[in-house]
């Protein structure tokens, strides 16, 4: 009886923590086609910037620091078109952390850094989690298809 319980536990957490990933992955998949009219908006000088694993900066009257994160950590046209005292416009998703995943930047009316970054790491994200929820899923129902495991039969 007790081998039955475990089995049945172990089966139902391998069900939820892969249905977990897969809404997850499709929740990323959908904000990587927002638009930018739902973005807030700040415009101001930059104070300071920073540059290591993001390029983080601070904008005048937002207490906040916003950040642009790219996989290859290749800041080198941010460094240059970027310097304290530009005047931006950021268009960035409130949040709650230490830094602001920006969208889109514009400086003097040109983009800086366009939303096509953001969208792009989220289809990246989100495509990763489908695929990695849907094979948890599949091993889920594999294991149990190998152990014959019949939670409602009185043999085990």
């Amino acid at each position: 009886m007790w081998r039955k319980i475990t089995r049945f536990l172990q089966f139902g957490f391998g069900l939820l923590i892969s249905i977990a990933v897969i809404l997850v992955g499709w929740s990323i998949l959908n904000e990587a086609n927002f638009d930018l009219h739902d973005a807030q908006k700040h415009s101001g000088q930059i104070t300071s910037r920073k540059i290591g694993k993001y390029f983080a900066f601070n904008i005048s009257g937002y207490p906040v620091s916003f950040s642009v994160y790219k996989p290859s950590r290749h800041y080198a046209e941010l460094e240059s078109a970027l310097n304290v005292g530009d005047n931006i416009t950021v268009y960035f998703v409130n949040s709650q952390t230490a830094n602001i995943q920006v969208c889109q930047i514009e400086k003097n009316g040109q983009i800086v850094v366009d939303k096509e970054l953001l969208a792009g790491q989220n289809r990246t994200s989100g495509i990763i989690a489908l695929i990695g929820g849907l094979g948890m899923l599949s091993a889920v129902f594999w294991t149990l298809r190998k152990r014959k495991y019949r939670f409602w039969s009185s043999r085990n």
